[in-house]
């Protein structure tokens, strides 16, 4: 079964623009997170999903694969993905989540193999912003195509998952602080978080990493 990393990025945020660009120790926050995304053994590929005319983003995630796509229609570049693509189903991760702890994919992957399920999300489980990913059936998304959130995907297919959604969740993990990058205070933190992994975050858990903010 071919389980593909789908990061969606942009530089047009609003809050922080260009915020996926912004560097810690000379290096963009999205090769923290490509580089800890290529550690999960149990995805195929990291591809990064992004605007046609950020050619400063696409030079910046070399030398992963880049799918470009409508800056505004973000559902559309995963559904243009998914109908040329060989993929059984891929994981949705956010280009603001730094240091996603590969670990948690590799183990949603594996849910997702060994079960029936069209979604497996770690969303509303207790998990801080930052470390948040959904594994979702190919067949099932391009299914429901139409009826996608432009610029958030997924939420829609919640409901029509029933009980083929597997929500995963570990024992009380701890929402706070938030491990995302949504404004420049964040980038203050994250890079506090960067820099006492030693600049290796992929090296640590997500708990620990969290323990840095």
């Amino acid at each position: 079964m071919n389980i593909d990393i789908l990061v969606q990025a942009r530089l047009g945020s609003r809050r922080f623009p260009r915020k996926v660009l912004a560097e810690v120790a000379g290096v963009p926050l999205i090769r923290y997170l490509l580089d800890g995304m290529k550690r999960a053994t149990q995805a195929r590929h990291v591809v990064a999903l992004v605007p046609y005319m950020d050619k400063e983003l696409i030079s910046a995630v070399f030398p992963f694969p880049v799918w470009v796509g409508d800056e505004h229609d973000v559902a559309g570049r995963f559904v243009d993905y998914c109908e040329r693509s060989d993929c059984d189903g891929f994981v949705r991760v956010c280009g603001d989540s730094p240091v996603l702890d590969w670990r948690i994919v590799n183990d949603m992957i594996c849910i997702f193999r060994e079960t029936s399920a069209f979604l497996v999300s770690n969303v509303d489980g207790g998990f801080p912003a930052g470390q948040h990913c959904e594994v979702v059936d190919r067949r099932f998304f391009l299914r429901w195509k139409y009826k996608l959130d432009r610029e958030h995907v997924t939420p829609t297919l919640y409901a029509v998952a029933g009980s083929l959604l597997w929500p995963w969740s570990t024992e009380a993990p701890s929402e706070k602080p938030s491990m995302t990058v949504d404004c420049p205070d964040d980038l203050v933190r994250m890079a506090r978080v960067i820099e006492r992994a030693d600049f290796k975050p992929w090296e640590r858990r997500w708990r620990e990493n969290q323990c840095f903010a």
